[in-house]
């Protein structure tokens, strides 16, 4: 959730001290918060980035300047609300977030987040979500085949 971004320099960091895609069978990495408090980096088998993986919709825009907190602690609502939640919480893989915004990812592979996450997935996929619960931002582009 949220891998640290402080204090790591993932790019001369050994695999062995930070989180790697090689930690596992299957990792995940769900981003919220990669200009403070996170990473920006992909790291894992999965990179999940929420909205642009850096500053949540619904947090104060006066706090998140000063701590990043909210957007950092926002993972845990949204992965919560992906394994209990009514509505799917979906990603589309994507190179980029303005590409995503752009509308030419919708055609791409889905991601489901929560438990049941498809395990065979790869590579980096971004996630529209609202400001508060439900965080699902509801699509006509999804369907769960």
């Amino acid at each position: 959730m949220d891998p640290a971004g402080p204090m790591y320099d993932y790019n001369s960091t050994p695999n062995k001290n930070k989180l790697d895609s090689e930690d596992g069978i299957f990792v995940l990495a769900v981003h919220t918060n990669a200009k403070r408090l996170g990473s920006k980096e992909m790291l894992s088998t999965v990179d999940v980035w929420v909205n642009d993986g850096t500053s949540q919709p619904g947090c104060a825009a006066s706090m998140e300047k000063v701590t990043g907190l909210c957007s950092h602690l926002r993972v845990i609502d949204i992965w919560a609300e992906s394994i209990i939640g009514v509505q799917p919480i979906v990603g589309w893989q994507c190179d980029s977030w303005s590409t995503f915004e752009d509308g030419k990812c919708e055609k791409n592979s889905k991601i489901i987040m929560g438990d049941n996450i498809n395990q065979s997935s790869r590579g980096q996929f971004f996630v529209p979500t609202g400001a508060k619960s439900p965080f699902a931002v509801l699509s006509e582009d999804y369907n769960d085949e």
